[in-house]
């Protein structure tokens, strides 16, 4: 039987997207034999604009034809599931044809699943961009685990957005993020945050990595797929 093959729409940023890609193989790499691993397929695009600037800007068509442009080169290489490795960047999924957005994995979804699942209070983490356009409040999950998500602040937002671009985009300092997040999520009184921009994949990694997330806990929608991949490439078949 042929192997379905992931797609994964990503290089927004680039790191965040690799770290992904880790952990699909760590969770199903085989060290016998490499042939059993799975077909994964990156299509890493560093260039694209920055997400949160061109939605909020005007620049929005033309990340939007980046965006449908690779996606469709992604199918058309055999793909049977794509994720679009950024969260902003789901604000275009209800302008996508049909025919794309059938192979897509909602992130946004994946996260909204798992938090109706929790029943616990969780804050969400995301760029000024996803927060401005209610990405997540765009989805038809949201109002079934809408009394379980936190927003921050305006002052707040900022400050995440300046986590996610300031100490995981470049330079990344996973320690000084987590410590910043760690008081975020008590200053919200909960134990919980929503990674609702990819780059804290990237800090996930680093607290599984470091037993930190008997501390603090998370809802990781890239973690998810990776520990998943099986029942997400089958998922409608």
């Amino acid at each position: 039987m042929k192997k379905k093959i992931l797609g994964i729409l990503g290089g927004m940023g680039p790191l965040a997207s690799a770290e992904f890609l880790l952990s699909i193989y760590e969770n199903h790499g085989s060290l016998s034999v490499e042939q059993d691993n799975p077909d994964v397929i990156l299509c890493s695009l560093a260039s694209t604009a920055d997400r949160t600037a061109a939605i909020l800007g005007d620049n929005d068509n033309n990340l939007y034809g980046i965006l449908k442009d690779n996606l469709m080169k992604l199918q058309g290489q055999g793909v049977h599931r794509i994720i679009i490795c950024c969260f902003t960047s789901h604000h275009f999924l209800s302008r996508l044809p049909k025919e794309l957005t059938q192979s897509i994995v909602s992130i946004v979804d994946v996260a909204l699943k798992e938090i109706k699942k929790l029943k616990r209070p969780a804050l969400l983490l995301a760029s000024r961009g996803c927060y401005e356009k209610q990405v997540f409040q765009a989805s038809k999950l949201f109002s079934d685990a809408s009394e379980y998500i936190i927003i921050p602040d305006e002052h707040d937002r900022a400050i995440v957005h300046d986590i996610i671009y300031t100490n995981l985009k470049v330079n990344p300092n996973k320690s000084l993020a987590y410590e910043k997040v760690r008081a975020l999520l008590v200053k919200y009184n909960t134990d919980t945050f929503i990674a609702g921009c990819t780059e804290f994949h990237m800090l996930v990694r680093y607290m599984l990595s470091n037993r930190m997330n008997g501390v603090v806990s998370f809802v990781d929608p890239l973690h998810i797929i990776a520990e998943n991949l099986e029942a997400f490439l089958n998922e409608g078949c």
